[in-house]
């Protein structure tokens, strides 16, 4: 018996796993009202950090109760991202990024094509003195 409640033992092997999470619910309802109350209490003595514990272990109770009931509980993150962009230069970033493009395909044509002028061999004018 906890704190005026008679709960069978949730590890008790003959009880299957919807009644132990029917016991497990029972009990996790029943600490998350002793750790609210104890909340409120520490709340109306000044003692701001053992509230704060308090409420804390009442909410991770009332949740996990909540999931082994079968209710659905949910958690909502935002983040917000702010930055500066100078757009010409993103435009001449996005002109040199496209002549690159452009350059890679006219290689991968010519290795497709079995020319392998400029792969294996210097082109003309690229510094092989013609």
């Amino acid at each position: 018996m906890a704190a005026g409640i008679d709960l069978p033992a949730a590890d008790d092997p003959s009880l299957s796993w919807r009644e132990r999470a029917s016991v497990l619910v029972q009990g996790l309802g029943a600490a998350a009202g002793r750790m609210l109350q104890r909340a409120m209490l520490a709340a109306e003595n000044n003692h701001a950090r053992n509230a704060k514990d308090f409420m804390v272990a009442a909410a991770i109770a009332s949740e996990k109760a909540a999931l082994l009931g079968g209710g659905a509980t949910s958690r909502t993150e935002s983040y917000s991202v702010s930055a500066r962009v100078d757009p010409e230069a993103e435009r001449e970033r996005i002109r040199q990024y496209d002549e690159e493009i452009a350059l890679l395909n006219e290689e991968l044509r010519r290795l497709e094509g079995g020319d392998p002028v400029g792969v294996l061999e210097p082109k003309a004018g690229d510094g092989d003195g013609a």
